[in-house]
């Protein structure tokens, strides 16, 4: 799922959460007041009847509509393929929402089951509350996502010319990228460049195997963040994983690369950090895996862009700190 639906999805979420607690509280409220109004009635040696005036018929509606807005959440969760926090909470509530249908049907007949259905609506007052709390701090939390950022000065001239002088290109067309690994100076400062269009606008950084890993792990620690690594499908990584298929990268190979589920959590802001995009296929891979776990694509920022420019707009925003053209070749 691309991040703007991402986005929406988990928007619906939280207003039906935020719905459904203060439906709640509202229901809980005029059962109160039906309550005391037939304690009322029956000291006043009054039969007291079940009307608006008293509560109970209003209660019943909104009990209803608690109900179907409960179901409504798990759908959206799952269909949404929001986090497992998401889904498991939304199971429960959905749970304790049809219990409380069957209660609130019943326990007119037997009014001993008035109490189970008032502790029933208790823990859904609860769940909800806990996870409009949840949602709503992170939302507060979060900052908002990178916008134009290929309006971000990609480099300045210094580091460009460095890099030129450092990347080799064979007579296949091939880079030699490691040089510029092999270099303190001029690593550090493409870390700094890598890094400075997503400070601020991030929770975690993604590196694809291998090079990937190097750059990501120093950019995330440049910028105070989490690593989450995107591993090919023959290294160990152990736990759950989501896994796909790459199309053919710039030989003409295909690649399973694997993420780790519990590396991400639901809302992150992901950034992807490469050396190299060329085909963009690994990017494109990554992007898929990091929304798949509930991430929100935030970005990439790559050292080298050889991409298409269709293939630039599907990873959008690319942030990239030399062209593939400005390199020599043979």
């Amino acid at each position: 799922m691309r991040s703007d639906r991402l986005i929406a999805v988990r928007a619906a979420f939280r207003y039906l959460v935020t719905t459904v607690f203060l439906a709640t509280l509202v229901a809980i409220g005029f059962a109160g007041y039906g309550a005391f109004n037939a304690i009322h009635a029956a000291d006043h040696h009054r039969v007291a009847k079940k009307t608006i005036e008293n509560g109970f018929d209003v209660h019943g509606i909104i009990g209803g509509v608690i109900v179907i807005a409960l179901i409504a959440l798990l759908v959206v969760a799952l269909a949404g393929r929001l986090g497992r926090r998401e889904v498991r909470a939304s199971g429960v509530l959905a749970l304790l929402g049809v219990i409380q249908g069957v209660l609130g049907s019943v326990s007119i007949d037997v009014p001993a089951l008035g109490f189970v259905h008032a502790l029933v609506a208790l823990a859904i007052l609860g769940v909800s509350g806990w996870l409009t709390h949840k949602l709503g701090r992170e939302q507060r939390q979060s900052a908002p996502p990178i916008k134009e950022l290929d309006a971000v000065p990609a480099a300045n001239p210094t580091l460009e010319r460095s890099l030129v002088d450092s990347i080799a290109v064979d007579d296949d067309g091939l880079g030699d990228v490691w040089p510029v690994f092999g270099d303190s100076e001029l690593f550090a400062r493409v870390i700094g460049a890598l890094a400075a269009p997503l400070r601020g606008a991030i929770d975690k950084i993604a590196g694809i195997e291998s090079r990937g890993f190097v750059l990501g792990a120093a950019v995330a620690g440049h910028l105070g963040v989490g690593f989450i690594a995107i591993r090919k499908s023959e290294g160990l990584y152990p736990g759950e994983t989501l896994s796909a298929r790459t199309a053919a990268d710039y030989r003409g190979r295909e690649h399973v690369f694997r993420l780790q589920r519990a590396a991400v959590v639901p809302g992150d802001r992901v950034a992807l950090v490469d050396d190299w995009f060329e085909t963009g296929s690994q990017g494109l891979i990554g992007r898929r895996l990091l929304e798949e776990a509930g991430a929100m694509y935030a970005g990439a920022s790559i050292i080298i862009d050889q991409l298409a420019p269709e293939r630039r707009a599907e990873l959008a925003p690319c942030h990239s700190l030399l062209a593939s053209t400005a390199l020599r070749r043979p």
